[in-house]
């Protein structure tokens, strides 16, 4: 589910010829609660709502690591944009 005012956002992004990446801390699939494989149908799931408004987004970078791990690529550090 979408928080309200997202679809707007994104349009007006799109309008002004920006692409849209969705960086995202995904720890359960670090501590086994998600399969990895599930993140690819998430991230269709998401186009898929978000096409009937004439939006795509580019690109999705994930962390999967657990917060313990340390990792560069986690949220808040910056290693998750650099990537994309």
């Amino acid at each position: 589910e979408l928080l309200p005012g997202a679809i707007e956002g994104l349009i007006e992004v799109k309008k002004k010829g920006y692409l849209i990446a969705v960086l995202s801390n995904q720890s359960g699939v670090g501590r086994g609660l998600i399969k990895p494989e599930m993140l690819p149908l998430v991230n269709a799931k998401i186009n898929e709502i978000l096409k009937p408004k004439g939006i795509q987004l580019d690109h999705f970078e994930m962390c999967i690591h657990r917060p313990d791990e340390n990792c560069a690529c986690r949220k808040p550090k910056p290693g998750l944009l650099l990537q994309a």
